[in-house]
């Protein structure tokens, strides 16, 4: 899977980012880590996304990544397809500023 690190850097990342961004503005004090699991057709499309780990965001903010995350595509990736965890950390800096921290 050829594509995948560029796809989450530029489509999944800043779509993640945004989708953070508006849930500050409901829930200022929110930020912790989300791991998704992104399973991917044959095809290179998402079949699914899954949650494996939120701790401590909000559920507007989890939903929205989610959607993004399945709106990505992929480069084919074979005949049984293929599942990616990918983990996101949204940590609140020492100026009370959000920073996404994508690991």
């Amino acid at each position: 899977m050829s594509n995948a690190e560029v796809v989450i850097r530029s489509h999944i990342q800043t779509g993640a980012t945004r989708c953070y961004q508006k849930g500050l503005e409901t829930d200022p004090g929110q930020g912790g880590k989300l791991v998704i699991g992104i399973k991917i057709a044959p095809t290179g499309e998402v079949d699914s996304v899954t949650t494996f780990i939120n701790t401590r965001l909000a559920p507007m903010v989890v939903a929205c990544i989610e959607s993004v995350a399945r709106r990505a595509t992929f480069d084919p990736v074979g005949e049984t397809g293929r599942t990616i965890s990918v983990p996101f950390n949204f940590l609140k800096a020492a100026s009370g500023s959000p920073v996404p921290n994508f690991q």
